[in-house]
């Protein structure tokens, strides 16, 4: 999985091999001859993903080419260092508060006031967390709507008079899908426990 999204995701969009950037990623290096090697190369090269081709490249010849007792850097260097810039990172103070980001859906931070939305995984590049509605401004958006709609109008359920709209229709939609693919177990289960 981090394979497919690495290049993309680290490479590109959080350029981590940017100019002066590369050290985080060279302080991973036990291997002084080769840290040297790549510190030079890192120089010469640029943008990130030619100093990442350098870097699997030089990476590669120098396990290859070297004796293994008398080397420090492995085969899976480059597999480490894509799971430990890729991979998420949790916090253990966010981890176990109850007061912290890991929240579930609809509930309102408490410094912010926004609202924690779900959103469509397939687009989470287009996702931005500071255009996420607060409470104060779902409470405009119902008053705004109120002052102009019809009656009839006034009867539909509140969220669907805010920028809530979208964001409960994806949780719905998965919800669906979800009950689906429980009911469809529930009577493949039913199915095997009939016996004749």
């Amino acid at each position: 999985i981090i394979k497919e999204s690495f290049q993309k995701l680290c490479l590109v969009d959080q350029d981590i091999l940017g100019n002066g950037r590369w050290n985080k990623v060279l302080d991973l290096i036990s291997d002084t001859d080769l840290k040297d090697d790549l510190e030079k190369a890192m120089n010469k090269a640029p943008n990130g993903l030619i100093r990442w081709n350098e870097l699997n490249t030089r990476v590669s010849d120098y396990v290859n080419t070297r004796d293994w007792k008398k080397r420090k850097t492995s085969k899976v260097f480059l597999k480490e260092i894509m799971l430990q810039f890729a991979y998420p990172r949790l916090d253990i103070a966010v981890s176990k508060g109850m007061n912290h980001l890991l929240k579930a859906p609809y509930s309102v931070h408490p410094k912010t006031g926004r609202v924690c939305v779900p959103f469509d995984p397939n687009f989470v590049d287009q996702f931005n967390p500071e255009q996420v509605p607060t409470v104060s401004q779902l409470m405009d958006e119902i008053d705004k709507f109120s002052n102009t709609a019809t009656e009839e109008q006034k009867k539909m359920k509140d969220y669907k008079k805010t920028s809530m709209k979208a964001s409960v229709q994806i949780f719905e939609d998965f919800l669906t899908k979800l009950s689906k693919t429980w009911k469809g177990e529930l009577i493949a289960k039913s199915d095997e426990a009939m016996e004749f």
